[in-house]
């Protein structure tokens, strides 16, 4: 199983962190979060791309990568409705969400334009949610930003924290998802 223990050093690029939606000029909004009573994995990004937004639902930006490569060991999802992806993602027992609701972002996806943010409340879903086991966070500065700033959700019982490379599309390290599909694959190995 992959873990990473984060750096001590402060984190590049990291957003103003606010702690009201007030102390953003134009804020934008993020997603719902996709989980359930049976949900064993909450997969957290950063914060969606415009066209998961417009879209309202997850990667619509990273169809090949994320739904096609990333989650290829689980299932088919890069051909099917967004829809069909959050019934089969739930059947899977997985969640989707972000650490950030609102973000004060310039014209751009990418985790450097986000100038100001406030986090989701990852601690209050996981106790609605005790059947959750892994935090597996889309990337460095999901998984970074978060733990410098509320390094208490890092230390909850029963709950693994891994870091899997960014699905993003500028990332150069994905190599079609080899360490999503090895971390999928373990869980089936644990589950079997």
């Amino acid at each position: 199983m992959i873990q990473i223990i984060p750096s001590s050093k402060k984190s590049k690029n990291k957003p103003k962190i606010v702690s009201s939606v007030e102390e953003l000029s134009n804020p934008l909004f993020g997603l719902n979060e996709i989980i359930d009573e049976n949900s064993t994995v909450l997969i957290l990004g950063t914060f969606p791309a415009q066209e998961s937004i417009d879209q309202n639902f997850y990667y619509q930006n990273q169809i090949k990568r994320f739904w096609g490569q990333a989650l290829s060991t689980i299932g088919s999802f890069e051909m099917i409705s967004n829809q069909d992806r959050e019934k089969l993602l739930l059947e899977k027992k997985i969640g989707l969400w972000d650490i950030f609701e609102c973000v004060e972002r310039i014209k751009s996806n990418q985790d450097s334009a986000i100038k100001k943010a406030k986090y989701n409340d990852i601690e209050k879903l996981l106790n609605l949610h005790p059947s959750v086991q892994y935090l597996v966070f889309n990337g460095k500065n999901a998984y970074e930003w978060l733990f410098e700033d509320n390094p208490g959700i890092f230390s909850i019982k029963n709950v693994h924290c891994v870091r899997l490379q960014s699905s993003s599309g500028s990332n150069g390290h994905f190599h079609e998802g080899k360490d999503w599909n090895d971390f999928f694959n373990s869980l089936l190995t644990i589950k079997n």
